[in-house]
This record gives structure tokens, sequence and C-alpha cells, in this order.
């Protein structure tokens, strides 16, 4: 099934975050990938979890909740203040939860109902026109912003940039 056309751009939105991050993901070592660029701001490791609990809240808020669940995931909830490193999973244990739920999240895209789309939105949970469809699009750019975060990260470290 085509994905429907209310959700067609955050899908493809999905497709080009994981394709650009692709080239990204071997750099980080395991010190890396908790370094802060400043005192006050997020480590790779948060901003990817992150990310990851994200595409998990997506599947949540269409019904398929239990398709994909890890222990660590409240701890990229929005406004977690960061723990001690050894709170975190590694980043390879991040990149087997991104490369499990990437493809659950795209089937569950590819097999959603317009009717499902029509529904409205849970209350405080941003969406343009108030329904799923909306909700769906704005996990879309807001994993957008995170992967372009992981794309300053890469650089601050010193390693090539993910696009160009």
């Amino acid at each position: 099934m085509l994905v429907a056309t209310p959700i067609a751009e955050a899908a493809a939105s999905f497709h080009l975050d994981e394709h650009v991050l692709e080239k990204g993901f071997p750099v980080f070592t395991a010190e890396e990938s908790l370094r802060q660029p400043a005192p006050h701001s997020n480590h790779a490791v948060w901003i990817f979890g992150h990310m990851i609990r994200c595409r998990a809240s997506v599947l949540k808020f269409i019904g398929r909740e239990g398709e994909f669940e890890r222990t660590w995931l409240p701890l990229f909830n929005r406004g977690e203040k960061l723990r001690e490193a050894s709170a975190y999973p590694s980043w390879q244990e991040l990149l087997e939860a991104w490369n499990e739920v990437t493809p659950i999240l795209h089937k569950a895209l590819d097999e959603i109902s317009p009717e499902l789309l029509d529904r409205p939105s849970p209350e405080g949970v941003p969406s343009a026109d108030k329904k799923i469809s909306g909700l769906i699009n704005f996990f879309a750019y807001h994993e957008a912003y995170h992967a372009g975060q992981l794309g300053y990260i890469t650089k601050w470290l010193g390693h090539d940039g993910l696009v160009g």
C-alpha cells in the first residue's frame, strides 16, 4: 500500500533522515557519543535516543504500541535532564534499536488507514491540523530538527559533515 497522502511528506522525511544519518552513525566512539558541545546541551546519545523514542511515540499514537519497546525509552522523554553516562544505552545499542524501529515505523505508515489519520490528535501533542495526520507530520519535522543537531555534533567532533 502506498503511504496516505496527508503523511506522504512525513514518510519521505523519515526516509531522508535515515539516509543522511547513515553517514554519521559509525563515526562516534563511545566517548564522543557522550561529549556535550556546552555544559547544558545534550550529547549525541541523548539526541539519538530521543529520536528513537519519538519513532516509538508515533507507533503508540497510531495504535501500534508494543511493536517496539525498550526499558530505557523514558530516559529520552522531552525535558528529561541528562544523567550519568552509565544510565544510558551504548551507541551500539541505540544503532540496533534504530535499525529495529525503522522498518516497523515504515510498515505502520504504509498500513495506516485514512480513518485513523483523520482522528483527533491527543490533547497537548503538536498537530497543525489537530489530527493524527498532523501529529505524524510534526514528529517527522521534529526528527529532522534533531538530525540537524547530530550533524552539528558530528562536525564539532571533527568528523566530515553528514551532507555534502
